[in-house]
């Protein structure tokens, strides 16, 4: 029987496993199994297939003629399948093993326990992270990493950066699965709060209509203190996991500090933004350039295909690497002096010189108009009490908008029986003089000015 270790496909471990037939015979137990599957699937595939699924698509499985259930060593050759995908598909990881002691000379064993379909988990609807389902490393393998990290570091892990099960399972899947190591600092908190809201940070965004920056709300941390609470998780985790090494990884926090500082809290946002592209899709590329020699490492060494990660995060908070230099130039420096200069621009049109935040509309006073002219009984350009008389809208002149001639003749104002001014009224009398005789007297039958019959003047 041919070695595990030597699996490396569906043919292979098939071969392991002793499962009858080829795959491109059907009525064989091994065509029948690949027919279900999927001519496509690969060990990957049949490793994250959940319990629940698996057992169902067994269950229907009949051959020979008459069609008959499967025999008891035809089901154990079938888990014998399974069990070698998952071996190949997850290295390192031994199912069924006994863990070790600490100290001993052997590997400690990681064993991974598959969920069922009742509390199936998906690792970007817990940290944003891709679309993968949650497989959780057991208990005392989770013990033997603390275990080594307390022997490597002197202590365990304090309790304010100490990973939950689940973070440090969705860590370890991405890096098992080659992903990007990028989970969402919105959900990835201390203290494995993933069932509160997403904490959501503030962000601003240039309106070119009005000429102005509104502000947004968008998950993520809200400020530089709370990206170094999420981070320090991370950190854990990728030292639990022994992925990157402590100095390494601590260098890209100090470049994401160094940004935040540099800038200050208005352009937070921006920093936070371009940490997110880094770690979702630009340390993918330097990884795929640097795998294929197209950029060079720091230190010259020849990049290593398996263990990538140190050397990505050496490239990515790099102040002398091109690849480093340029992303962070053109994400976070342009964008942050451009916010910077014209927030604080005042805009045309602004009715005062004070700066106001990005946003905000400066408040226009409007200049206070005379009532009393807008009532027809105050007149001329010059207010006595000092208030604001605009010009009539129609002809220009300084008077009250429905006293104009020109409007009433348009509009029928001051017909028989309309209630406007049929003419402008006469301008008021000279201060002590009395009033004349029928000035103030209503005719007989008028009803004042635009009366029915009288002009308002008329005399008995």
């Amino acid at each position: 029987m041919a070695s595990l270790s030597n699996v490396t496909d569906v043919a292979s471990a098939a071969l392991w496993a002793n499962v009858d037939g080829k795959p491109t015979e059907p009525k064989t137990l091994l065509g029948t199994l690949i027919g279900l599957l999927g001519s496509g699937a690969t060990l990957r595939d049949i490793a994250f297939i959940p319990q629940g699924k698996w057992d169902t698509l067994i269950e229907g499985i009949k051959l020979g003629d008459p069609p008959a259930e499967l025999s008891a060593v035809q089901l154990s050759q079938i888990a014998q399948f399974k069990y070698a995908a998952m071996q190949s598909a997850i290295p390192g990881h031994i199912s069924g093993a006994t863990p070790t002691t600490p100290g001993s000379s052997s590997a400690a064993p990681q064993v991974i326990n598959m969920v069922s379909d009742r509390n199936t988990k998906r690792i970007s609807d817990l940290f944003g992270s891709p679309d993968i389902v949650l497989v959780k490393l057991e208990k005392h393998v989770i013990a033997n990493l603390y275990q080594e990290f307390r022997t490597a570091r002197g202590d365990f892990p304090s309790r304010d950066v100490e990973p939950s099960e689940d973070q440090l399972s969705a860590v370890f899947l991405l890096i098992a699965g080659k992903h990007a190591l990028y989970v969402d600092f919105a959900l990835f908190t201390p203290y494995n709060s993933k069932f509160q809201d997403k904490i959501k940070y503030t962000s601003s965004r240039f309106d070119p209509i009005k000429q102005e920056w509104n502000k947004i709300e968008l998950p993520g941390p809200r400020s530089i203190d709370e990206w170094n609470r999420s981070w320090a998780v991370f950190e854990c985790c990728l030292l639990l996991l022994k992925t990157v090494p402590p100095e390494t990884v601590q260098a890209y926090a100090r470049l994401i500090n160094r940004l935040a500082n540099q800038y200050g809290h208005q352009c937070w946002f921006i920093v936070y933004h371009a940490d997110v592209l880094m770690r979702s899709d630009h340390m993918d590329r330097i990884r795929r350039s640097a795998a294929a020699d197209v950029i060079k490492t720091i230190d010259g060494v020849p990049f290593d295909k398996a263990k990538p990660w140190p050397q990505v995060f050496a490239i990515a908070c790099s102040d002398i690497h091109p690849q480093a230099t340029a992303f962070w130039t053109e994400n976070v420096h342009h964008p942050a002096m451009r916010f910077t200069i014209s927030s604080h621009t005042p805009r045309v049109g602004a009715q005062t010189a004070a700066l106001q935040p990005p946003g905000k509309v400066p408040k226009i006073t409007k200049p206070d108009v005379c009532r009393e002219y807008i009532a027809g009984k105050c007149f001329g350009k010059q207010c006595p009490q000092g208030l604001t008389h605009p010009p009539c809208p129609h002809c220009g002149d300084f008077h009250a908008k429905l006293s104009c001639p020109s409007w009433t003749s348009q509009t029928g104002r001051g017909s028989s029986k309309g209630k406007g001014f049929g003419t402008p009224p006469p301008p008021p009398p000279p201060p002590g003089a009395g009033h004349t005789d029928g000035s103030n007297t209503k005719g007989k039958k008028g009803k004042g000015k635009g009366g029915k019959k009288g002009k308002g003047k008329g005399k008995r």
